[in-house]
């Protein structure tokens, strides 16, 4: 965790920052997201994610 602590991770892809600005929005206001998909960065490569209730 040291080599982290302190630093910005690019975990988001750029076309999809302005889906989780308005996610988050979503989380904070209503206090759970029922259902959603995206992508996230990991290990290098691009991971589908999606949430369903």
């Amino acid at each position: 965790m040291k080599e982290v602590k302190g630093k910005n991770i690019k975990f988001i892809p750029d076309h999809l920052i302005e889906q989780a600005k308005k996610g988050m929005k979503q989380l904070l206001k209503n206090r759970s997201i029922y259902e959603f998909e995206t992508q996230r960065y990991t290990d290098g490569r691009i991971l589908d994610i999606s949430k369903v209730s």
